[in-house]
């Protein structure tokens, strides 16, 4: 056992060389759109939002790169129109320490983001978020040419208006998250690790997992997100579950969305084998919540009940535990608790990742 824990970090440290050579890229990006209607009184929402995140090897180790983001939320209803349009900017570069037992790397980045407000088509107000970032983290790699990666960073953010004066009080937070990412542009020496075929997936056994991110804000209330699922085989391949999840996201400024957010979901699985280390599936839910939210555009309480379908992989980092991705779309129905109106469609795609284990 002393043994196996001693290479382990020779290994990991070995792939990560390979991955991380002069001439690689470290890139990745998400994105989603989403349109709602409400029945009465009418109204309509279409909301969008793509982020880029990607870092080019000039040296060995040695990465210099950025994120783009662009987000877009318009509004509209009889006698109300209204529209926010942002793009953010950050430069970053990161260094990688591979001669220690436990390989992690430094980021630094600025920010710099500008949003504009208007109302019935016109341009109205404007303003610009400046400030800067500092992290740590470590790359966890599972096949040739991805990983995981964990970063705990600081971050400070002021937003400025169209005459340079300070819009809201600074914030200072400390965030602490993991990602997916993929390695492009180099030849890699990589293996993925091997795992259970379809052996992790027999009648009776059990899986559970989920994700849990969250930050600390000094100058404002926390924002946590904590997802939890568990299942069990009624016969192989085939995986009855449920997962719980609680969102919490207070409001640090009128320019912010405040909401919290609780629902469970009763879901069924099918599994197929790609290979001995990767395991596809189709999913199928039904999500039962409510949502608290306060934000410029008037939202309050709201019940939903939601179908979501979607298709995941796990890739197993061992042959207990594997890394899942899940794409899906879902539609649904919410009323206000406080109103008779009642939001007639919703319709979203989501991509998530996170951590499960399987076992007997």
């Amino acid at each position: 056992m002393r043994w196996g824990m001693a290479v382990l970090p020779m290994l990991l440290t070995a792939r990560l060389t390979a991955q991380l050579e002069a001439g690689g890229w470290l890139a990745d990006a998400v994105g989603y759109y989403r349109y709602a209607a409400i029945e009465e009184p009418a109204q309509r929402i279409h909301e969008y939002e793509f982020t880029a995140d990607f870092h080019f090897f000039p040296l060995d180790r040695l990465a210099i790169g950025g994120r783009l983001s662009n987000q877009y939320l318009a509004f509209n209803d009889d006698f109300f129109q209204a529209s926010e349009l942002a793009f953010t900017i950050e430069p970053k570069v990161r260094y990688h320490f591979l001669s220690v037992p436990i390989p992690f790397f430094v980021e630094a980045s600025a920010y710099w983001r500008r949003t504009e407000l208007s109302q019935f088509g016109i341009s109205g107000q404007r303003a610009e978020g400046r400030g800067f970032s500092l992290g740590v983290g470590a790359n966890l790699l599972f096949a040739e040419r991805g990983c995981l990666e964990g970063l705990l960073e600081y971050r400070y953010r002021e937003s400025l208006d169209q005459a340079g004066q300070q819009d809201t009080p600074a914030l200072s937070s400390l965030m602490m998250g993991a990602r997916l990412r993929a390695y492009l542009g180099v030849d890699s020496e990589a293996a993925g690790m091997k795992g259970p075929g379809l052996g992790a997936v027999r009648s009776g056994n059990w899986m559970a997992g989920g994700r849990i991110g969250g930050a600390l804000s000094f100058d404002s209330p926390d924002f946590w997100d904590i997802n939890a699922i568990g299942s069990i085989f009624l016969s192989s391949r085939l995986a009855l579950g449920l997962g719980v999840e609680f969102q919490g996201f207070p409001s640090a400024n009128r320019l912010e969305e405040g909401y919290f957010t609780r629902s469970l979901e009763p879901f069924l699985r099918y599994y197929f084998e790609i290979n001995d280390n990767m395991l596809f599936f189709p999913t199928m839910g039904y999500m039962l919540g409510r949502s608290d939210s306060t934000n410029r555009l008037g939202f309050a309480s709201t019940a939903f009940n939601t179908w979501r379908m979607g298709v995941g992989l796990d890739n197993f980092l061992s042959p207990a535990l594997a890394l899942e991705l899940i794409f899906s779309l879902s539609g649904r129905t919410a009323s206000p608790t406080l109103a008779a109106s009642t939001r007639d469609f919703d319709l979203s795609f989501g991509l998530s990742a996170g951590l499960v284990a399987y076992w007997r």
